[in-house]
């Protein structure tokens, strides 16, 4: 089995955001199964929220969180492109 990783947004109205206790960045993983399927994404590490997409707590976190980085995710490591242009 392989752990994905990705910083996801969750909005004030989400079901995520109700769990996080609030709303913002944050970082999801998943598990890709041995069928190839993926599980439901989880919050391994802790509940932490960050505002802004380029808090370097967010970034240290994210490098210490084990897993591949999703190409969905919206930090991804330099030489990754985002839509979000970061």
């Amino acid at each position: 089995m392989q752990t994905i990783k990705a910083v996801a947004y969750c909005y004030p109205t989400s079901p995520t955001a109700e769990v996080l206790g609030n709303h913002g960045y944050f970082i999801q993983q998943q598990t890709r199964l041995e069928n190839g399927n993926l599980t439901h994404p989880y919050i391994e590490k802790g509940h932490n929220v960050f505002d802004d997409l380029r808090d370097p707590d967010l970034r240290q976190l994210f490098s210490e969180v084990e897993g591949e980085v999703s190409p969905y995710s919206l930090l991804l490591p330099d030489g990754y492109h985002t839509m979000s242009g970061i």
